[in-house]
């Protein structure tokens, strides 16, 4: 069954069909762009479908237009035929640039539908050829044909003036050699010989009765700082490509150059009277070093004008923050003209697309699709799995909460996001830290003989490779995992403790708000009340709010988990409950304790990733309390009676600590 694709309509049904000039369905796209096609960036984490999208294009076109798909993250670019390693090769005769450019030419070679004939590459393949099959010193040619076809011919093209019939003659012999020899010459690349033969084939003409012209002509015209005719300066080049670094790198640019030209040529004038559809090349991971490399290249010269007004359909899906890109428009017009590239981060999936995947059960509750939302982080591939989970417990009859929900989905959603297992057990160890150095504290108070530091940078690295250092869903998974740890209780003690350098009590004044943040996760709510009463007198609204939005997203522990059996350790600055200071001496806690801890404890509450939407008396509690606050401060600052509103707006519209607004309000 085809799933459908939430989000990608535009990309779908506007912007790629203007590139190739065909709808999905075959019908006629006039150009959006007629100086020639950008390199369109498509910008996303994993799980927001840029994979699928891929697929969509590949089915909908694969019958319709040349087309091509490398996924430049695989080690045989996605092709099950290839020899591993292609994706990193480095050798006299191959790099990542020239296997990639084999695929993908072989790919665009390949017959698509009945009325268009198949992209030829006369200049990429003799260039690839020469750089693959030529040995400048004899290594490694095993074939006696070849190795005696090598060496006559290097002996005619060294000459000054060689007798063009016995060079042609020679020539002629190499070809043939290198046709017969393909096999073991292009070894990673299986089934590509035939098609390289055949393209030798149709320019063999060409290239021994007409050297002036064609594929041999452009080679000549494009390496003037070489010696000789077309043929000689081709031959000589091979150095360049042996020499690697930066001589590799112009080498590789002009495989690219031939690649786009031998496009530009096949869609000739006839072809643009018929509107023929542009060649479509599907480009998967091109943030890996081997996609870089490769787009790097086509960028540069398509800023040369490389390929001219005919250049191919190129769509490349890279791993990264969308948000930091402009999201798809219907109006190509409209795109960020960000020449010759132009990149697009990928939608999140919201309310609409995420209520469409859980119609297969329609009686779902209401709260359900911003549970997904929250903890798919906007992926789609998330969101899907969330909603298939979902639908899948109630058709079972399971009336199933959201922690329940998350029980069953958290661990694949994780394993999808975070693929190495080891490194996911330690970020799940570790969710509870606020910062690396706290994280690396108790990784060392749990792991003693182990190198603390090296392990946390090292599990920060497969966050940041997965680009997800910074994402609050998958903390909020992270944590969830957590929560039904046993060891919970001892991680909030020792994170607390890295807080507490003068080993204050539970109860004395002067901790820090991640102190009281990590005293909330322990459950003890009364210390943390105490410490916020006793700063209202002197902090100023704002920092005194401040503080609550970040305590107040402390996380939650499971309502039935307790300590482990052994208890935690002692901890020696825990205290008895001693009488508030900021209440009145002699006596029990006042209107204005009650008031706070009855905010505090509401917020934390509603800001628990789990909740659904808040009832109509959690949203009274919140408004009534700050309103208490703003009268007991008895100043002209209005910022708690905003804050009344706001947070009351906020957390109705299910923002949560710490993302609750600060207001400014007036006189403070």
């Amino acid at each position: 069954m085809v799933r459908r694709l939430y989000g990608f309509d535009v990309l779908l049904d506007e912007l790629v069909p203007s590139l190739v000039g065909r709808e999905r369905g075959g019908g006629i796209r006039a150009f959006a762009y007629r100086e020639g096609n950008p390199v369109v960036e498509l910008v996303g984490g994993r799980g927001t479908g840029k994979s699928a999208l891929l697929d969509a294009l590949f089915a909908a076109y694969k019958d319709q237009v040349p087309l091509a798909r490398a996924d430049l993250a695989d080690s045989k670019y996605g092709e099950p035929g290839l020899v591993a390693g292609v994706h990193d090769q480095e050798a006299p005769n191959a790099s990542p640039v020239s296997n990639l450019l084999y695929l993908v030419s072989h790919k665009l070679g390949l017959k698509a539908g009945a009325f268009h004939r198949p992209v030829r590459f006369p200049r990429l393949h003799l260039g690839l050829l020469v750089v693959t099959a030529w040995r400048p010193n004899g290594e490694g040619i095993g074939p006696p044909g070849l190795l005696r076809a090598q060496e006559e011919l290097l002996r005619l093209i060294t000459e000054d003036q060689p007798d063009p019939r016995r060079r042609r003659a020679a020539l002629r012999q190499w070809v043939d050699a290198v046709i017969s020899n393909l096999g073991t010459l292009v070894p990673g690349f299986p089934g590509i010989d035939a098609v390289i033969a055949a393209t030798l084939q149709t320019a063999r003409d060409q290239l021994l009765t007409r050297p002036d012209r064609g594929a041999l002509r452009w080679w000549g015209e494009h390496l003037p700082y070489f010696q000789g005719d077309g043929l000689q300066r081709l031959f000589a080049s091979v150095w360049d490509f042996r020499r690697y670094g930066e001589r590799r790198r112009e080498a590789e640019a002009l495989l690219v150059a031939a690649f786009l030209d031998d496009i530009g040529e096949h869609y000739g004038v006839l072809k643009k009277w018929n509107k023929a559809p542009r060649p479509l090349l599907l480009l998967d991971n091109g943030h890996t070093p081997a996609g870089r490399r490769f787009l790097d290249l086509l960028c540069d010269q398509y800023a040369r004008a490389g390929g001219g007004t005919e250049r191919p359909a190129v769509v490349v899906t890279a791993l990264g923050d969308g948000r930091d890109h402009a999201p798809p428009h219907p109006d190509v017009r409209d795109l960020p003209r960000q020449w010759p590239k132009i990149s697009l981060g990928i939608p999140a999936v919201t309310g609409t697309a995420i209520r469409a995947m859980l119609n297969a059960t329609p009686d779902y509750p209401a709260e359900l699709p911003g549970i997904v939302e929250r903890y798919s982080g906007g992926r789609t591939g998330s969101a899907r799995l969330l909603a298939d989970e979902a639908v899948r417990l109630r058709r079972s009859g399971e009336r199933a909460d959201a922690a329940q929900l998350l029980d069953a989905a958290a661990p694949r959603l994780l394993e999808s996001l975070l693929p190495d297992a080891e490194s996911r057990a330690v970020l799940t160890f570790l969710a509870a830290a606020q910062d690396r150095s706290a994280a690396v504290r108790l990784w060392r108070a749990f792991h003693p003989d182990g190198d603390a530091a090296a392990r946390v940078e090292q599990a920060m690295d497969c966050l940041a490779a997965a680009r997800l250092q910074d994402d609050r869903a998958v903390r909020a998974l992270l944590l969830h995992r957590l929560a039904e740890d046993p060891r919970w209780f001892r991680v909030h003690l020792n994170l607390r403790a890295g807080y507490n350098p003068n080993g204050l009590e539970e109860y004395a004044p002067g901790h820090c708000d991640a102190y009281l943040h990590h005293t909330l996760a322990l459950r003890r709510v009364e210390p943390v009340a105490q410490a916020m009463h006793r700063r209202f007198a002197d902090a100023p609204p704002a920092r005194w709010l401040a503080s609550a939005n970040l305590i107040c997203a402390a996380p939650h522990p499971r309502e039935t988990l307790t300590p482990e059996p052994s208890g935690p350790p002692p901890d020696p600055h825990h205290a008895r409950p001693s009488a508030c200071a900021a209440c009145p001496p002699g006596e029990d806690p006042d209107d204005l304790h009650w008031a706070i801890r009855r905010l505090l404890t509401t917020v934390w509450r509603l800001s628990d990733p789990l909740s659904y939407a808040p009832r109509p008396e959690d949203i009274g509690t919140v408004r009534a309390e700050l309103e208490r606050l703003h009268q007991a401060k008895r100043s002209e600052d209005t910022t708690y009676r905003h804050a009344a509103h706001d947070w009351a707006r906020g957390l109705e519209n299910e923002t949560r600590a710490p993302d609750l607004r600060i207001p400014d309000g007036e006189g403070g």
